[in-house]
């Protein structure tokens, strides 16, 4: 799908690399397992294939386009669950008013808002598309998700858009998002 609909994909491996990463070092925090990381993999890859339609609302594109495509190893009620995660990726939160949402099972919008939360940061942290946070580290801290960044340049652009993603991850998880990026020498 990724070759079909023509998606940058090394921005799609860099998002799918970080959210997995964060998936991974915040286990304590979400309590998801193995299936759920293949949920995060799937959508993390899959996040932006609404471009294909439209750069404009490509996020709803997004969540129309998996939700609608056969993907290998993923049952119907899988692929809504991956197309929500994708859905929520960018702008609104989950809830009432989207009916998408609101027809899914009450632990799969569980999942989806958490997955969507941690792809949102994975997201923010490749804003510009050029993969320069090379991996990131997490540290719960005093109420807190700690994310250090290393990277080759100074990032400020994903500081903005890790900031502005955050609220999500800390509604959900009552854990504010702090982010630190070293420079690699």
């Amino acid at each position: 799908m990724v070759a079909r609909y023509k998606l940058d994909q090394r921005h799609a491996e860099k998002v799918t690399e970080l959210a997995l990463s964060i998936f991974d070092q915040t286990e304590s925090v979400h309590g998801l397992g193995k299936q759920e990381r293949i949920y995060l993999e799937a959508a993390g890859l899959l996040h932006d294939i609404g471009y294909f339609i439209s750069m404009q609302k490509h996020h709803k594109h997004s969540h129309y386009i998996i939700a609608n495509s056969g993907i290998v190893g993923l049952s119907p009620a899988e692929r809504l669950i991956v197309a929500g995660i994708s859905r929520y990726h960018r702008k609104a939160t989950p809830g009432s008013a989207h009916p998408e949402y609101e027809e899914l099972p009450k632990k799969d919008r569980a999942t989806v808002w958490s997955l969507a939360a941690i792809l949102r940061i994975a997201d923010a942290l490749d804003k510009e598309h050029n993969s320069a946070v090379r991996n990131v580290e997490c540290r719960l801290q005093n109420g807190s998700l700690l994310l250090r960044a290393v990277s080759r340049k100074s990032c400020r652009l994903e500081a903005l858009g890790v900031t502005a993603n955050a609220a999500m991850f800390r509604d959900h998880f009552g854990l504010d998002v702090k982010l630190t990026i070293d420079r690699e020498e």
